[in-house]
């Protein structure tokens, strides 16, 4: 632990422009160096320093360093791990004022933007904020609508341009979001402060189009596979991984249906309009499992007969010679096991 660091932090605390920043100020300054360099903790310590997740410590991390209020480091010190893996090199901005507009001719440092920041999952298209946020899952169930100041935080919702997406409702997508189990919304909410990639909403657009299902028939697989697929215990286990990653848990949940059989009215082995058992999928895994275990046939549908094997040790076990024993015993001079040799003293 940095004192020094800690206590830069404090003193130039106004640079934050919210709680979470401040916290990841605060896990960078707890492992600088005495001159306030050379912190190379990986995003993930530094993560669960400030109670965060990876993501949003990417987020105030690239903030802070857009300020100058943290500086990319020397290289070197990192130079030892594997080049794949490692982890950015910051250090405190020795020059920054206590707060913004006090110091003359402070400029941020260009050499602040030149560097990689936190690039262990470069940015795609798809983590674009969508219409849907996982907030409304355990809120009042409405996403931003055109020209609010939602999360999308852009005068407007943004929108997806799957040709699928446009065929369904907005109302029908937020039924199935407001539905999201609980512990998983919540990771989510806290992961995407901003809105869902585009690709929840274009997994939800294939169920509900492609795979022909209801609302009511998409929200009963999530919640069937929650529970049946183990993500529930993992989400209150109190060791474990838990639902590290949230976005694939929701994708899985969301997931096409597999039937053996490619019956296209199959749920998960069960046909949506009858209740029943797939007959495609029974009728599948019968002829794999013939594939895999041929039948025999000299065998004729009965298990081979047991045959004493030729010329091994007769047995050293005898049958008991009381009346109606029969039980099987080592040899004794009167034949008789001991149950019934005290029958006869009596």
């Amino acid at each position: 632990m940095s004192a020094k660091g800690l206590v830069w932090a404090m003193r130039h605390s106004a640079w934050c422009k919210n709680a979470g920043e401040l916290a990841a100020l605060m896990a960078v300054a707890n492992f600088v160096k005495e001159d306030l360099t050379g912190c190379w903790a990986s995003q993930r310590l530094l993560a669960e320093k400030a109670r965060v997740t990876d993501r949003t410590m990417r987020t105030h991390l690239r903030a802070l360093a857009e300020r100058s209020v943290i500086v990319p480091g020397d290289s070197a010190l990192v130079a030892h791990l594997p080049a794949d893996n490692r982890p950015d090199v910051w250090s405190l901005n020795r020059e920054l004022p206590v707060a913004p507009g006090t110091g003359k001719d402070f400029r941020p440092l260009k050499a602040a933007t030149a560097g990689k920041f936190c690039s262990d999952r470069p940015e795609k298209s798809s983590d674009d904020p969508v219409m849907v946020d996982p907030g409304s899952a355990g809120g009042d169930g409405h996403g931003p609508s055109t020209g609010s100041r939602g999360r999308g935080r852009r005068g407007k919702a943004a929108s997806s341009k799957d040709p699928l997406v446009r065929k369904i409702a907005a109302a029908d997508l937020r039924r199935v979001m407001e539905r999201i189990p609980g512990p998983l919304a919540a990771r989510l909410d806290d992961e995407f402060a901003h809105g869902l990639p585009a690709a929840v909403n274009g997994a939800v657009a294939k169920v509900l189009v492609e795979e022909q299902r209801t609302v009511e028939q998409l929200v009963a697989r999530v919640e069937r596979r929650w529970v049946q697929w183990s993500y529930e215990d993992d989400a209150v286990a109190l060791s474990g991984p838990g639902l590290d990653r949230p976005l694939g848990v929701l994708l899985a949940l969301l997931g096409p249906s597999s039937c053996w059989g490619n019956n296209p009215r199959c749920e998960d082995g069960t046909d949506v309009d009858t209740g029943a058992a797939c007959p495609r999928c029974e009728e599948a895994r019968a002829d794999k499992a013939a594939e895999r275990h041929p039948p025999d046939p000299t065998l004729d549908g009965y298990s081979v007969a047991f045959e004493r094997p030729v010329g091994g040790e007769p047995s050293p076990y005898v049958e008991c010679l009381g009346a109606g024993c029969g039980m099987k015993m080592l040899p004794t001079p009167d034949g008789l096991c001991r149950e019934c040799r005290e029958d006869e003293r009596v």
